[in-house]
């Protein structure tokens, strides 16, 4: 039976819309929007009403990989603008309606199932070297 953080979390996928911030690359200041997840992109709805619309073929993440951590995606090369999102369940929801391109992006887990992955895939050469 799922926690009820992993229940949490299941849940959160099926949202759309979260609460993040935007880094513009350019300067220091941190920007409240809500991002909302579409099939081919998310758009960044600012507070003053402006919107940003990033194609998901032009991101990068950058950080979430890991359950307790924040979700960074970059876009962009030499001083990349970035959307950062506190909640994991945000890569769940982005990898389930980004269909075609959602596997591009890492799901968040816990640090102990990618020590034991790790372990795993080292198997092979130890016994090798035995």
């Amino acid at each position: 039976m799922p926690s009820q953080a992993e229940q949490s979390i299941n849940g959160d996928a099926l949202k759309t819309s979260w609460a993040g911030h935007y880094y513009d690359g350019k300067t220091s200041t941190r920007h409240s929007v809500t991002v909302v997840l579409f099939s081919s992109g998310l758009e960044l709805r600012m507070t003053d009403s402006g919107r940003i619309w990033w194609p998901y073929t032009e991101l990068n993440q950058a950080q979430g990989g890991y359950r307790d951590e924040p979700v960074r995606l970059e876009r962009g090369t030499d001083f990349p603008e970035a959307l950062v999102v506190e909640d994991p369940a945000f890569l769940l929801a982005l990898r389930r309606i980004a269909l075609t391109v959602g596997d591009r992006f890492r799901p968040p887990t816990d640090p102990l199932t990618a020590i034991c992955r790790i372990l795993v895939a080292l198997l092979p050469c130890s016994a090798r070297l035995g």
